[in-house]
């Protein structure tokens, strides 16, 4: 796990890249994101989804955190995307974790929590976030808040594959992104 001075190593090597870059969002072990203003939310499917047929996955309508937010109902889940963009080299991965304050209303938001190594290396892309809330009281999210840790990890070894050019369903598309795990069956 990087430190802090660590981070801002990495970052000075090219090794990771956070844009923007604001200082205060840097914590002794991690890099707090924020979320940005456009969020996924689903339309519930009329059956299971079967992972296999992308037919049956549920759609999406993106809406926009405006100046009142979002309220986010006991149950709710909806993907949104990080303001800052992410690179990392193939010689360090990320992983995710949920912000105390948060946990402790029910709102999670690192349901997916691995970055993996060679993500953003292409370009800069934004994370996508899944939000639920598992509280039994409504919770309202804005745009620009403080979402969730991005702890760092160097790796003992550069991973050969890298995320965005060997492996990534995902490397094309900007955040928040719905799910594609239909591909793994083909």
């Amino acid at each position: 796990m990087l430190s802090d001075t660590q981070i801002l190593d990495e970052i000075a090597a090219g090794s990771v890249g956070i844009s923007p870059f604001n200082r205060e969002n840097l914590r002794p072990s991690s890099y707090t994101l924020t979320l940005s203003s456009k969020i996924l939310v689903p339309a519930y499917a009329s059956g299971p989804v079967d992972l296999r047929d992308q037919s049956t996955y549920p759609s999406f309508s993106q809406e926009s955190l405006g100046d009142e937010g979002f309220v986010l109902e006991p149950g709710a889940f909806v993907l949104a995307g990080s303001n800052e963009k992410i690179s990392l080299s193939r010689s360090i991965s990320a992983t995710l974790r949920n912000l105390t304050g948060l946990s402790r209303l029910g709102i999670s938001t690192e349901i997916a929590s691995l970055v993996s190594p060679g993500f953003g290396e292409r370009s800069a892309k934004n994370i996508t976030l899944e939000l639920k809330n598992f509280s039994p009281f409504a919770v309202r999210i804005f745009s620009g808040m403080r979402a969730c840790h991005m702890i760092f990890f160097k790796m003992s070894k550069e991973a050969q594959l890298g995320y965005d050019v060997d492996v990534g369903v995902h490397d094309s598309i900007d955040a928040p992104a719905v799910s594609k795990f239909w591909e793994y069956f083909q």
